[in-house]
């Protein structure tokens, strides 16, 4: 009885694995990219290059800039107003994508 449910359970898992497999997000590329970055265009300004008081992301690298997300998201910096909103609302592969493309890791 052991056997057969052990048996059973791992069948489960390569079935649930190849699944999973089959439907992995790609990487986002670099259109995919720029959509999802456009929206960071309404208060950093064309292309992230800053707009008043708003500081510019374009040619942060992407490392920075990740890191800077991860924290909005976390809601550890003291002071936010609406990026901890914002940063919440994207995957990790997203908030790379966005940091590659301020980067200029696609060009």
């Amino acid at each position: 009885m052991k056997r057969w449910i052990a048996g059973v359970a791992a069948a489960v898992c390569v079935g649930v694995g190849a699944v999973w497999a089959q439907n992995a997000p790609e990487a986002i590329g670099p259109q995919e990219a720029a959509v999802l970055a456009a929206a960071c265009f309404n208060c950093h300004g064309p292309e992230g290059v800053g707009q008043g008081p708003i500081p510019a992301i374009a040619g942060m690298p992407a490392e920075q800039l990740v890191a800077m997300l991860n924290a909005f998201k976390a809601n550890e910096v003291p002071g936010a107003t609406i990026m901890g909103r914002l940063a919440r609302g994207y995957d990790d592969a997203e908030i790379a994508a966005i940091a590659a493309y301020f980067a200029g890791d696609f060009e």
